[in-house]
């Protein structure tokens, strides 16, 4: 069994329709948050969901990790023999080359 049924409107009518609804909602948070600055520049605010919204413990949680991926890479060997080198930093080894932009 097929139903058929015919839209009245075509899509650009519709589309128009849908855009005259939602650009007040769209456009209103931009427009109040948006400053000409005195070079001519628009300065526009970065819409973020909550600005109130905490991040909690990140920093322990990233310490956390941090000191996990160290010991996981200080039980590594071919890492824990660059370190007994004394090549602290990747930079130090002779066979790193530097990368220019």
């Amino acid at each position: 069994m097929f139903k058929c049924s015919r839209c009245k409107l075509d899509v650009q009518q519709q589309l128009a329709k849908f855009w005259e609804l939602e650009e007040p909602l769209l456009a209103a948070p931009m427009i109040s948050t948006t400053v000409r600055e005195e070079d001519g520049r628009f300065q526009v605010e970065i819409p973020l969901k909550d600005p109130s919204e905490k991040l909690g413990n990140s920093r322990q949680h990233a310490l956390t990790r941090f000191y996990s991926l160290e010991k996981r890479l200080n039980n590594n060997p071919p890492i824990r023999c660059l370190k007994q080198l004394g090549y602290e930093n990747i930079d130090d080894h002779p066979q790193a080359s530097k990368i220019i932009p």
